[in-house]
């Protein structure tokens, strides 16, 4: 077919598109048109396509055009007149048609007199992208893109630009992923590579669901969303851009609809959420194009409950976010970010998570050397500020009181994470809002951060991200501290805080409680049996700044302790007993008045060399250190190179053999700092006489000076406090 044929049959194509009829070539009043359509039998739309894009051949069309229009018009039909050119006419093309009331225009201007993509672009991208957004900016997430990948559930790994490909391909593809991990802006990305330059390419349509609550129907959701973007007269164009596969579909978030009708059984909760996917549904029907939509795989019981609802075939694409970053991946977003600064040994690696961290530095309200708990208090009320924000129909402060009371629930359950009942999510808003949440509790419990699902064929959640949980834990310790609550159900729990929550408690000693009233509880609480909160509140305190604190008789029995750290302090009239211990830790101590009696110890750090001490006794110790390297390096701010530092001299000095292989030697670190790092600091240890390198039968094996043990030990248990020139020169990379 010639280059003009092709034109031709390209024109009269998406005139059918645009008018909705069927056109075709004609002969009309002894001429041939290209394309001809009767709308009745007294109109006509003749539309001339023409590759010759010379001001004479122009003329001509007009000319002829002219005589047609009259021809028919003297028989009673009026015709409407278009001559389409592959490129923008001329001035005088324009003058001569304007004329002869004539309409001419490019192919792109007369596709887009049906449906503007590139009005719709426009519009998009000067608002957000579901959840990808940035704190105090109005529109899209404007910082760079930093590319993770995707895995199928075979493990296979696609980019972002391979899951652009498939779409454009016509494959409909399933994302999901935690909170946090990045389907929004994966969908903001997609969006701006799915834009193609040639104007008849089908155009992506990115549709945030959650502002989408009670619609039915796809032209409901088209209608409101064109609406919200102020071009609403454009909705029923592209209604049937939709029909006639001009779109490319990218629905963020099917667990944001919320269920408008909740049943008293599963059955019924199944068969409500497949009514509240209707227009989803309908969505992703009238399309034989790509698509792709996003969620949290808990939303749904199961994979086949998904697609049934989505109304998807068993062959759709499956995809999952990653539920971290590697080391690699968190140095290079951070950068991309604009966070120039160390990044700390404890921050999670989850994408939502790094990024306030960045965002945090960028304000000044995340210094360097500030702890994981004060980081944990504002990462926590940036992201009940943000769920607020996407939801707009709760409270901040609501939602972090919601969760601390789900997380209270949790700790009685065996596991500690759950599960969580639909009934205890009602009781959790009931308490923090006063009043019953009538049909919006296991609403609620389908979304709220850091939850996930049990097992299929179940309402009930859990915690599914330990830095969230922990920390709640620990809030929940303080707002019972400094609130006086009171209740029976303490005593069932069966976990301790964890270590961010102790933390976290210690952090807000004198802040949101005082010394005197944490000691005051636990004395009141001995007849209550209250065992985990007991451990909790003396972990803390003993964590808590100061050198020293008196318990004054106070007593912890069946307690779970994360840890009892004793060093740098003076301790006096406390009785630990029965209870089960993570990790003790005696490094530089005075006690009074203190035992630990008939306890289980899972790590004793920083015993003396005469052993364990009188006041420990009858207890099972599963792990003994003479130095203090377990509770004193976690609670320690080090910067990654001294982190890299001391893992080295650990790993060569004070394990078994003599010598190191590279890569076990190495292993690891890449969590700490990049191969550059590494390589400095070995470089060091070796010209300083700590390291000698010798070949090996598969690699380097490095060898520790003895002679040099003495040095390696008193850096690693005076960390910050060191004067070693070789911690000093560390601590300046």
């Amino acid at each position: 077919m010639s280059k003009g044929k092709d034109f031709e049959e390209k024109v009269r194509r998406y005139a059918a598109v645009r008018f909705s009829k069927p056109f075709r070539s004609e002969h009309l009043a002894g001429v041939d048109f290209d394309a001809v359509a009767t709308l009745r039998p007294d109109y006509k739309i003749i539309v001339e396509a023409t590759v010759n894009k010379t001001l004479e051949k122009v003329r001509g069309d007009i000319a002829r055009l002219q005589i047609v229009k009259q021809k028919l018009m003297a028989e009673g039909v009026f015709a409407e007149t278009y001559i389409v050119l592959p490129t923008e006419p001329t001035n005088y093309m324009q003058e001569g048609a304007k004329a002869a009331k004539i309409e001419i225009a490019s192919f792109d201007t007369f596709y887009r007199g049906w449906y503007d993509a590139t009005a719709y672009f426009a519009a998009r991208t000067q608002h957000p992208f579901g959840s990808a957004i940035q704190e105090g900016q109005a529109g899209p997430d404007s910082r760079p893109y930093v590319p993770v990948q995707f895995e199928d559930q075979d493990g296979r790994s696609f980019s972002v630009q391979s899951v652009a490909d498939l779409i454009f391909s016509g494959r409909k593809i399933i994302l999901t992923g935690d909170f946090g991990t990045g389907k929004s802006r994966a969908i903001q990305q997609l969006f701006s590579i799915l834009r193609k330059d040639e104007v008849i390419s089908p155009s992506p349509i990115a549709i945030d669901l959650r502002h989408m609550w009670g619609t039915t129907s796809a032209d409901e959701v088209l209608r409101r969303h064109f609406s919200m973007l102020q071009m609403g007269e454009a909705a029923g164009k592209v209604s049937d851009a939709l029909h006639h596969d001009e779109l490319l579909l990218l629905l963020d978030g099917f667990d944001e609809l919320a269920i408008q009708e909740w049943g008293g059984s599963a059955a019924a909760v199944v068969e409500s959420r497949a009514k509240t996917m209707e227009p989803v549904r309908d969505l992703l029907n009238r399309t034989k194009n790509g698509a792709l939509i996003t969620g949290r795989a808990h939303y749904f019981n199961n994979d086949e409950e998904l697609l049934s609802s989505l109304g998807l075939p068993p062959d759709t694409l499956f995809l999952k976010t990653p539920e971290q970053f590697s080391p690699e991946d968190t140095f290079t977003f951070m950068r991309a970010m604009g966070y120039e600064g160390d990044i700390p040994i404890w921050l999670p690696r989850k994408p939502l998570i790094a990024e306030m961290y960045a965002d945090f530095a960028a304000k000044g309200e995340a210094p360097v050397g500030e702890t994981r708990a004060v980081f944990w208090s504002q990462f926590m009320d940036a992201l009940c500020r943000r769920d607020a924000r996407i939801r707009q129909s709760y409270d901040p402060e609501a939602i972090k009181n919601i969760l601390c009371y789900l997380s209270r629930k949790a700790r009685m359950t065996q596991s500690g994470v759950g599960p969580i009942l639909p009934d205890d999510v009602q009781e959790a808003f009931t308490k923090v809002v006063g009043q019953l949440p009538a049909q919006e509790a296991a609403s609620m419990l389908q979304r709220l951060p850091g939850l996930g699902r049990v097992a299929s064929e179940t309402e009930d959640r859990q915690f599914i991200d330990e830095f969230i949980v922990e920390g709640l834990r620990g809030q929940d310790v303080v707002n019972i501290i400094s609130t006086f609550e009171y209740d029976d159900a303490f005593k069932y729990w069966k976990h301790s805080a964890g270590e961010i929550g102790v933390e976290l408690i210690a952090e807000k000693s004198n802040m949101s409680f005082v010394e005197s009233d944490a000691i005051g509880r636990l004395l009141e609480e001995r007849s209550r049996a209250s065992g985990a909160l007991n451990a909790d509140i003396t972990s803390a305190l003993l964590l808590a700044e100061g050198e020293e604190i008196d318990f004054a008789g106070a007593e912890v029995k069946d307690g779970y302790f994360e840890t009892c750290d004793f060093s740098g302090k003076r301790v006096s009239n406390l009785l630990i007993s029965e209870s089960e211990i993570r990790s003790v830790n005696l490094y530089n101590m005075v006690v009074d008045n203190v035992r630990i009696d008939d306890s289980i110890i899972e790590v004793l750090d920083g015993a003396s060399v005469d052993g364990i001490p009188d006041w420990i006794s009858r207890c099972e110790i599963s792990q003994q250190t003479q130095m203090d390297t377990i509770s004193r390096i976690r609670k320690s701010q080090l910067r990654p190179a001294e982190m890299i530092l001391i893992t080295i001299l650990r790993k060569t000095f004070f394990q078994p053999g003599s010598g190191r292989k590279e890569d076990a030697l190495l292993r690891g670190l890449g969590e700490f700092g990049d191969a550059k790092l590494q390589t400095a600091i070995l470089k060091l240890l070796i010209s300083r006489g700590f390291l000698s390198v010798a070949p090996g039968r598969s690699g380097k094996l490095y060898i520790p000076e003895r002679s040099k043990t003495g040095r390696a030990k008193r850096m690693i248990s005076q960390l910050q406090q060191s004067k070693d020139e070789i911690w000093l020169e560390t601590k300046e990379m």
